[in-house]
């Protein structure tokens, strides 16, 4: 069963101790009530640690968590989910920091990618979402609207010839392709002049 090992008035938790579920977790800290409040660290079975602040045995305020997969974040919790601003490190490198919302990236942050690139703007769900610019360290830039990840919507991109840049689309977007009915691309070139261009095999080839 559960394991109780502390401070205790009216037989309940109170002050500091140390708990041991039947589940694995074990949670050392502050206790109200019988309730994890204040501050304390709890391990789980999978590996994870957090270490922060508890509100009702829920994590809520600033804490950090640690998975076994190396991911970490820290930030502000509430009723155990990511809520308001923190930095979330995945185990692949890459790291955002901004807004959270119900355990997910939602509002304005930034991305940065284990590549280097870096993607500013507006997130809902985990996804790029909403205005925002991704800059690539090859000097590439995409400057517009997004949906689900995809440049999707009007926009600018820089386009580059021998790693140069030599002028932007711009234009519309559908799904990560540029879009245009007559099959022409506006492409304003680094000394203002406007040319159009066509798309094909993931290239544009101007006039």
């Amino acid at each position: 069963g559960d394991i109780y090992e502390g401070e205790g008035k009216s037989d309940q938790f109170d002050g500091s101790g140390k708990m041991t579920l039947k589940s694995g977790v074990v949670y050392e800290g502050a206790f109200k009530q019988g309730k994890r409040n204040g501050n304390g660290v709890q391990l789980y079975p999978d590996g994870s640690k957090y270490t922060g602040t508890w509100l009702n045995d829920k994590r809520n305020g600033p804490g950090t968590l640690v998975k076994k997969d190396g991911s970490q974040y820290t930030g502000s919790f509430k009723d155990d989910l990511f809520q308001g601003e923190g930095k979330l490190r995945a185990a692949n490198g890459d790291e955002y920091l901004g807004a959270f919302d119900k355990g997910h990236m939602n509002g304005q942050g930034a991305l940065t990618f284990s590549d280097g690139s870096v993607y500013t703007g507006s997130f809902v769900n985990d996804k790029r979402t909403g205005q925002g610019t991704l800059k690539r360290p090859s000097g590439s830039q995409y400057t517009g609207a997004w949906k689900d990840n995809k440049r999707h919507g009007q926009g600018t991109q820089s386009l580059l010839s021998n790693g140069v840049v030599i002028g932007d689309y711009v234009g519309e977007y559908r799904d990560d392709i540029p879009y245009s009915p007559s099959g022409k691309f506006k492409v304003v070139l680094k000394d203002g002049k406007v040319v159009f261009a066509t798309y094909r095999d993931k290239l544009f080839y101007l006039p």
